[in-house]
């Protein structure tokens, strides 16, 4: 379904009765949407508080509020055009002195000197390390699980990169991830996790992603992911992942770039989130990452930085094992997700109590970021962003 640039997330009841029946039902199988108004009666006093920060009382009086919970996976978001008001808080002391550490000396500015290598791969050069065109391994000072490397960019700027960069970076995260698979057969998870910047949880600005490589069970997440899947299979015997990208598709949110689908999550974990899936079938090795899954990450990217003026994000690629396990992964493809972390002015921090115990609460509006992903992917045009 084209995306109509007149459809929000709060026209969604809307937009589902104008669906076929089937296209509803497929909705009704993953998907549960509520809506409520919240109400408020502010006092005298706080008026002109109100007015200078939201543009009026009558703006915060009746509040349209949207939930919607994934069934399958149990993840939610909750949606309040008020929210998205706040202004950002100018830049602290702290945040300052971070963009200064962006243009100055780290570790990362000399890996092979001041970072810890990796156990296996002993012989190569440099030792203990995979070398890219413009990047090189590290091993993880404090480790977050057996295996945790880093691949440490030569570009210091997180921000800057291009298409071959990119290439370059998840290359060599794909060799390390063979080298330690070969080190220990029984290390066959494989996660990669990009934090851009402290504002994401990064603890140094220098351009870095991590990867870990996990035994007996994927992590978590991952693992409730393709326990939901399989479940999914079995009640209705559809897949789950094609289902939910056709349900994003029904709705204007999604749409296939080089066979790889690309959404606006209906339920974002936090703002802006994206989801690429790949399909395991598209892949010369089993979990590598293909050409088609590369590009459409850097053009998610680059939409993210040049387009929505993203500063700050965290990435998560999902893979299937590397090796042979007990539990089935039918189906289950390469899949990255991506989400804006907010502008380094805003002081307050934008994961709280409801994020980590309840459900994400939200203030972009899904189907504004696909209609600025939509149009960046149409232009064909990948560009720099050097």
């Amino acid at each position: 379904m084209p995306l109509d640039s007149s459809h929000n997330i709060f026209s969604l009841a809307d937009v589902l009765f104008s669906l076929t029946d089937e296209r509803q039902t497929r909705f009704g199988r993953i998907f549960h949407l509520s809506t409520t108004v919240g109400q408020v009666v502010p006092p005298k006093a706080m008026e002109d508080w109100i007015t200078e920060r939201f543009g009026g009382v009558e703006v915060v009086g009746d509040q349209y509020v949207i939930k919607v919970t994934n069934q399958v996976t149990m993840e939610g978001a909750l949606f309040n055009e008020v929210r998205s008001l706040h202004p950002p808080r100018p830049l602290s002391p702290e945040q300052a002195a971070e963009a200064a550490e962006a243009e100055g000396d780290d570790p990362f500015c000399d890996p092979e000197t001041l970072t810890p290598a990796d156990t296996f791969s002993r012989e190569s050069d440099p030792p203990g390390r995979v070398r890219g065109q413009y990047c090189v391994t590290a091993s993880s000072l404090v480790k977050l699980d057996g295996y945790h490397g880093l691949v440490v960019f030569d570009e210091h700027d997180p921000l800057r990169f291009t298409q071959d960069q990119l290439n370059d970076y998840l290359e060599v995260a794909w060799r390390w991830a063979e080298l330690a698979h070969q080190e220990d057969p029984q290390a066959r998870y494989y996660l990669v996790i990009w934090n851009c910047r402290p504002r994401a949880a990064a603890t140094v600005v220098h351009g870095h992603l991590q990867m870990l490589l996990t035994r007996d069970v994927h992590y978590p997440k991952i693992e409730a992911w393709r326990r939901a899947a399989e479940t999914y299979r079995q009640t209705y015997g559809e897949d789950y992942f094609s289902d939910l990208f056709e349900v994003h598709a029904d709705l204007g949110l999604g749409f296939v770039s080089e066979g790889t689908r690309v959404m606006a999550s209906l339920t974002p974990v936090k703002e802006r989130e994206i989801v690429i899936m790949g399909d395991v079938d598209d892949y010369a090795r089993p979990g590598a990452f293909s050409g088609a899954f590369k590009r459409a990450l850097f053009r998610a990217l680059d939409t993210f930085i040049n387009r929505m003026d993203v500063t700050a994000f965290n990435i998560a690629i999902y893979s299937p094992p590397l090796g042979e396990t007990s539990e089935a992964w039918q189906g289950f493809p390469i899949i990255a997700r991506l989400v804006d972390r907010g502008h380094p002015g805003d002081g307050a921090s934008d994961v709280g109590a409801m994020e980590l115990y309840a459900a994400s609460v939200i203030k972009t509006d899904p189907f504004r970021v696909a209609e600025v992903l939509r149009a960046n992917f149409l232009e064909n045009e990948v560009g720099s962003m050097e």
